[in-house]
């Protein structure tokens, strides 16, 4: 994978660690099925406890702390805006 060639096409991804090393886990799990990365890869959770995964229904027990709703609300619109920023690369 030519990390380089994908940060020249988006300079956004040079500040956006996370978004490219998300990038180099998918490309080596699915792409390069001999990658070096496999046994640690294979290790990896496939779900995770986070505001992006949970349901309607536990979202809104979230609304009875104010506290939390705000911050949930405010790392799943941040995690939408960076994925929305890649859906044209």
């Amino acid at each position: 994978m030519d990390v380089e060639l994908l940060v020249e096409k988006d300079p956004m991804l040079s500040g956006m660690q996370n978004v490219l090393l998300a990038m180099f886990l998918v490309y080596e799990r699915y792409v390069n099925t001999d990658s070096h990365w496999k046994p640690y890869i294979d290790i990896l959770p496939h779900k995770f406890d986070t505001i992006m995964y949970l349901r309607k229904e536990e979202i809104m027990l979230l609304k009875q702390s104010t506290t939390a709703f705000r911050k949930s609300y405010i790392f799943f619109s941040s995690i939408i805006f960076t994925f929305n920023c890649f859906a044209y690369l």
